[in-house]
């Protein structure tokens, strides 16, 4: 699920983002757990529920094309 994410176009991911954001750094996060169970990645779907960490997405969406912090 989320290498179909990766794989949408840089535009349409930062405009998700902007839309939906909060709601996909929660599944996104809990999809990654799911294929790589690494433990951090817990503690990203937690602090997905708080706005920061969809602004931290946004940006690194932005800046690197896909959602890297807490998402292993």
């Amino acid at each position: 699920m989320t290498k179909t994410y990766d794989s949408l176009p840089l535009i349409v991911r930062v405009l998700l983002q902007l839309i939906f954001g909060w709601v996909i750094s929660i599944f996104y996060r809990v999809f990654k757990f799911l294929d790589s169970k690494d433990t951090g990645t817990i503690l990203g779907i937690v602090l997905s529920i708080f706005p920061l960490m969809w602004f931290v997405d946004l940006v690194t969406t932005i800046f690197q094309g896909k959602i890297t912090v807490l998402a292993k």
